[in-house]
């Protein structure tokens, strides 16, 4: 929280002054003989200051009916360094604006809050920060937790992290069951560093931007949330306590094992979690949809509760699991399970009873109650087919996952120039491409099949108003004079309006189509969505210097669809289901029959 543009609002008192301050041997002490709401001390000078005084009771709240404690504030403004204690003071406001402030350990518990500003540094050397009363941290400088034990975060205590907050000991959490506190880490400027991190009882944790744990990642109890939506690498992780509440959003990397236990951890669409081991006890693991884990090691898998699901349950499309060791399984029914919808690919799995190796069909020739033990529904690929690339830092969530032998699958664009306005068609052929993906998802081929709209259209370039030069027009109309223009260095003097049965430009090409590259993500189906949504089509009226882009306008009528390549191109006001039996499967329930008529409503 910025908290500058405040210092100089109201009439404070500044450090040293002649009023409510002793100068003692070596520091400065401030003890205010009254304080009222809103009151505000300066400290402007470097060197030890300490806040004193018992004003948590100031005043009687009429309303409420009993003492009411009226927070101060107190700015820190130095160019240099400050140290704070206090003696008695427990209810104020400190904005850090500038300056290396240290709180010494024996600062003790401060209610209110604590904000650092950009630019500036808290040095805290207490173990924890709590306070009956509830105390927020604001932090979008720099704070260093420099206990080399731990750092507690005690009751009601909620930290909003979007600077660098550095922990050298340990990162507990240990407010009572009911004096939930948080730790919000936001934003893609926030650190988060520890040695190691352990939520109890109450304590919640948030991250969307950066998390390192060096060390281990525990949480022990029921209900406790950890939500990651950002990047968050940890030494080892367990997840325990018959809890539900584990999500992971984005990247989770585990540089060593992860141990799941009386549990459920849920990667959520487009997300990536990568571990070097596993354990599973009574766990489940929940794939929202383009999704997946990569276990680089070895997986031991506990027998379950009678009855109870254990291992990856399929909630969407495009999940992944990707085993690069040995799954030691349990003898007992259904002890590791792949919900079908999930590719999966496993380089060894054993199966062990009282010590010594079984198989499934042993199992079955003794009538075993244990069998069978595993449950692979899923899609497999043989081990070493499936590969996975993560995406870097900063580049976004998930990870590109591929299966060789696959080859992408092409998708179609149908647009219509002006469909949104009143006097158009709905037929879809002004323009018509198919989308091909690269095998390494990192772009796609644009080929043209169709441009037969009255005005110029371009894909992926921006129109060059000289006459003479016209760079990537692909729609030649009535209108529209048939001037060259260059597709990757290729010169074309028009496009066959092969949907409209008019006249292509004289010269223009009957058997060329011109083709495309494009960079983006084309590595899953909602990437290839989203990449797809990014190809700029434009619409120029005759002789415009600036066209309109044709999206796909949610609750209007579409001007751009996806549809899949066995969609055929329709002739000038056909409608689009004659030739394209599965076409209400791209509108749903908007269909009607009549696309093709202007003000159709649907």
């Amino acid at each position: 929280v910025e908290v500058a543009e405040l210092f100089d609002t109201y009439n404070g008192q500044e450090v040293p002054t002649q009023w409510g301050t002793t100068k003692l041997d070596n520091f400065w002490a401030i003890y205010p003989n009254i304080v009222t709401e809103g009151f505000n001390l300066k400290i402007t000078q470097a060197g030890t200051t300490e806040l004193g005084g018992s004003y948590q009771n100031a005043g009687w709240d009429q309303t409420a009916q009993k003492n009411r404690a009226y927070p101060y504030n107190v700015y820190v403004n130095v160019d240099g360094d400050v140290t704070l204690k206090r003696n008695g003071a427990t209810h104020f406001n400190l904005y850090i604006l500038k300056g290396n402030v240290t709180l010494e350990s024996d600062y003790g518990e401060q209610a209110g809050l604590i904000s650092v500003a950009a630019g500036a540094t808290l040095n805290d050397r207490r173990n924890s920060i709590a306070a009956n009363q509830g105390i927020k941290i604001f932090n979008k400088g720099t704070i260093n937790a420099t206990n080399a034990e731990k750092y507690d975060i005690g009751n009601f205590c909620t930290v909003y992290n979007e600077g660098k907050f550095n922990v050298t000991g340990a990162l507990t959490y240990s407010p009572g069951d009911a004096n939930t506190s948080y730790f919000m880490n936001l934003g893609d400027d926030a650190e988060l560093t520890a040695s190691a991190m352990t939520l109890n009882s109450a304590g919640n944790f948030y991250n969307d931007g950066k998390v390192v744990i060096n060390g281990e990642t525990n949480v022990t109890q029921k209900d406790i949330y950890w939500v990651n939506a950002g990047y968050y690498k940890t030494g080892s992780i367990v997840f325990s306590a018959k809890n539900a509440t584990f999500y992971n959003y984005c990247q989770l990397i585990v540089t060593g094992n992860a141990h799941m236990y009386d549990g459920e951890f849920n990667l959520m669409p487009n997300s990536y979690t990568e571990t070097a081991t596993a354990e599973m006890d009574n766990f489940i693991v929940n794939m929202g949809g383009n999704a997946g884990i990569n276990i680089k090691g070895a997986v031991r898998v506990i027998a379950q509760g009678d009855g109870t699901f254990q291992g990856f349950k399929n909630f969407g499309t495009n999940n992944y699991v990707l085993i690069g060791g040995k799954v030691t399984v349990d003898s007992h029914k259904k002890t590791f399970s792949v919900e079908s919808g999930i590719t999966y690919s496993i380089k060894e799995i054993e199966i062990v009873r009282w010590g010594s190796v079984v198989t499934e069909a042993q199992l079955q020739e003794e009538q075993s109650g244990d069998y069978p033990v595993l449950d692979l529904q899923g899609t497999e690929a043989p081990f070493g087919k499936l590969t996975v690339t993560p995406k870097e830092f900063g580049q976004g969530c998930g990870a590109t996952w591929k299966k060789d032998g696959d080859e992408p699958e092409t998708y179609r664009v149908i647009a219509e120039d002006y469909s949104a306005s009143d006097d158009s068609d709905y037929d879809f052929n002004d323009v018509v491409f198919d989308v091909n993906p690269d095998a390494d998802g990192n772009g796609a081929t644009i080929k043209i099949l169709a441009a037969g709209g009255i005005w110029p259209l371009t894909i992926n370039s921006e129109i060059i108003t000289d006459e003479t030069e016209v760079h990537a027009l692909l729609g030649f109309g009535p209108k529209t004079k048939a001037v060259p223009y260059t597709i990757n260095g290729i010169d074309y003097l028009g496009y066959p309006m092969i949907n409209t049965g008019a006249a292509s430009p004289k010269g223009a090409s009957t058997t060329t189509q011109p083709e495309i590259h494009v960079t983006g993500n084309y590595s899953s189906d909602e990437d290839i969505r989203a990449s797809i949504a990014e190809i700029k089509v434009r619409v120029f009226k005759y002789d415009a210097e600036t066209g309109t882009e044709l999206p796909a306008i949610v609750g209007e009528a579409a001007c751009k669809l996806l549809v899949d390549q066995d969609c055929d191109i329709n002739s000038e006001y056909e409608t689009l289901s004659k030739k394209n039996n599965n076409f209400k499967e791209y509108v749903g329930g908007r269909f009607t029959g009549k696309w093709w008529k202007p003000n159709a409503n649907n």
